[in-house]
């Protein structure tokens, strides 16, 4: 199996695989299995982090400001991440 570099908008090369090894040698059927893991694992600790109250309330900001004129609603692109 080849390794494929992701590249981020920000250019940077995510080389996870090749920290990783043993998971280029998994089945397809096993690799579903990892990432159905790890998903239900972050999933987890995002539940567990929970949301800070900043975070609400800019939320409940924005959402009273949509309610007010929904016209004005347009959606928002998402930032590059940290490089």
């Amino acid at each position: 199996m080849q390794v494929v570099i992701a590249k981020t908008k920000c250019n940077l090369s995510i080389v996870l695989l090749e920290r990783l090894p043993e998971v280029q040698s998994l089945s397809v059927e096993d690799k579903w299995r990892l990432i159905d893991e790890l998903w239900s694992d972050l999933a987890q600790e995002v539940e567990r982090a929970g949301v800070d109250e900043n975070t609400v309330a800019l939320l409940n900001q924005r959402f009273e400001e949509y309610l007010q004129d929904p016209d004005q609603a347009r959606p928002r692109r998402l930032p590059c991440p940290p490089c």
